[in-house]
């Protein structure tokens, strides 16, 4: 694959690089970057990256990060990205030209951390119970009598309540309850059935 990166590049520029490339194949890789050295978070303007996706549908899209940490990077995968490209150095202690924007080693280790964690978090589009939520449903709330009711009295708030664990009447249908009668006996403390 051609990696570019699009540091101080326009529109057009970007276009233009991927047309010559686009002759011999489309393995192409297109990093968001910004050309700051360090680049500060307030200039990273990652929602940039959703743009990207939108107007380079089709190519994967990457993050050149520039900044002195690791936020920026993990951020922008929450994004989506495919490849991050950060500068390394083995030591804080060695003078180089890019010293300031690079990540050592425990830096880089809790980066690959934090992208697998982060990856791993925005998992699937799912509204609804999960699987793992699944126990925890009876943490819900239920109504509960909150004194003895005689069968034929009204239910009301001074009778009912909302309790935990969820095993009558949902809290749901709190609502519906006020001002019915009830079919039964219940208990102070019994569920609503």
């Amino acid at each position: 694959p051609i990696i570019i990166s699009t540091g101080m590049a326009s529109l057009k520029e970007i276009k233009t690089a991927i047309s010559c490339i686009k002759k011999f194949h489309k393995k192409i890789i297109i990093l968001y970057c910004v050309s700051g050295y360090p680049t500060k978070e307030k200039d990273s303007n990652l929602n940039t990256i959703k743009k990207f996706k939108k107007i380079f549908r089709g190519f994967n899209i990457g993050l050149s990060d520039h900044t002195d940490d690791i936020y920026t990077s993990l951020a922008a995968t929450a994004f989506g990205i495919s490849l991050i490209e950060k500068h390394f150095i083995v030591s804080k202690k060695i003078k180089t030209p890019d010293e300031k924007f690079s990540i050592d080693t425990k830096q880089l280790i809790k980066l690959k951390d934090g992208v697998n964690k982060v990856y791993l978090a925005l998992g699937k589009e799912k509204i609804g119970v999960k699987k793992i939520e699944k126990s925890s449903l009876k943490l819900r709330r239920s109504v509960f009598a909150i004194k003895d009711i005689k069968k034929g009295e009204k239910f009301s708030k001074f009778n009912i309540g909302n309790f935990r664990p969820k095993i009558g009447v949902g809290s749901e249908n709190f609502s519906k309850l006020i001002g019915k009668k009830s079919e039964q006996f219940y208990k102070k403390n019994s569920s609503i059935f």
